[in-house]
């Protein structure tokens, strides 16, 4: 949002820029999930894209460290598809050993016993946080049952969290998957954010001084447009920014419902623009559904006809996607 739109709504700072919403619900699911994270085990956190699973993670673990209860590594590989238990393995060490070459612990049985070692010497729990885990294959999954077993007559705890879209925790809830799905803690913070018209209004009041009002900004009926329209806090930051541009450079205050209308994208809510919310890609669709790419588009587009197309909606259907 450019600085003269900012003055001309007198607004002090970015809406990215404000404090983390917090209600009653989001408060539970940090405590629930600080008390997960200290138990050890497998931490599964899923959210649809922008919806808050970074920021929630980052205070639950900042409230753990400053109690000086755990260790906290990650695993910043950014092909996840392609991550492997030894990789899982060197991003501990990478963050835990002092020595820069870490290939001599590496081999079999060694990289085993030195996790082992190095949970005895810390004390304290370890905690890997993998981002984008939706996009993790299965025998990862599975690899990491098995490194959390690891800590079984240690002095510290092993933790995973995998944080990804709900991709993540529907396949973890196939039955071809319960060897690790049944062993995990899951959460899902889709469901925090369940009115986003006071969102809209919330979000306003901490970017502005006390003297200005919401509705000063926006018309009542464009806040619950909005509030309607809209799914996660990221797409309320980006469609409210959007409302206020469009705003300002046609001379309007405060903004109505139609500008808002104008700016919102016809196909936000698309079959398409649902599935990547929920993790799914082009890719995996295809193999899911036996399909060629081309065929994937037309079907997405709503011109794939005839029994195809009803085998395709069968299969979505089934995913359960928001």
């Amino acid at each position: 949002m450019e600085v003269d739109v900012m003055n001309h709504f007198g607004i002090l700072k970015r809406f990215s820029d404000v404090p983390y919403f917090e209600n009653e619900k989001s408060k539970k699911l940090m405590d629930d999930l600080h008390f997960s994270i200290r138990l050890g085990g497998i931490v599964v956190v899923t959210g649809l894209s922008g919806s808050g699973k970074t920021t929630l993670l980052d205070k639950t673990l900042k409230k753990l460290q400053e109690e000086k209860n755990i260790i906290v590594c990650r695993s910043l590989s950014t092909e996840k598809q392609a991550v492997s238990i030894p990789l899982i393995f060197s991003a501990f060490f990478s963050d835990l050993v002092k020595e820069k070459n870490i290939g001599s612990y590496m081999k079999a049985e060694k990289k085993e016993r030195k996790l082992i070692e190095l949970l005895n010497k810390h004390k304290k729990n370890l905690v890997l946080l993998i981002d984008d885990a939706h996009e993790l294959n299965t025998q990862t999954l599975i690899g990491l049952k098995k490194i959390r077993e690891l800590d079984k007559d240690t002095e510290g705890k092993i933790t995973f969290i995998l944080v990804g879209q709900p991709k993540l925790s529907n396949e973890l809830n196939h039955p071809k998957n319960e060897e690790i799905g049944a062993r995990s803690h899951m959460f899902a913070i889709s469901s925090v954010l369940e009115n986003k018209a006071k969102y809209c209004e919330w979000i306003i009041k901490q970017a502005v001084s006390e003297n200005i009002k919401p509705k000063d900004i926006l018309n009542q009926d464009a806040i619950e447009l909005l509030g309607e329209s809209l799914l996660t806090p990221l797409q309320v930051i980006k469609y409210l920014s959007s409302s206020l541009q469009k705003a300002y450079m046609i001379g309007v205050k405060p903004v109505t419902k139609e500008i808002v209308q104008s700016v919102l994208v016809p196909e936000i809510n698309g079959l398409d623009a649902k599935l990547a919310r929920n993790g799914y890609t082009n890719r995996y669709l295809c193999d899911l559904l036996n399909s060629k790419n081309n065929e994937l588009r037309l079907f997405l587009k709503g011109q794939l006809v005839g029994s195809k197309a009803q085998e395709f909606n069968q299969e979505i259907l089934k995913l359960g996607i928001s």
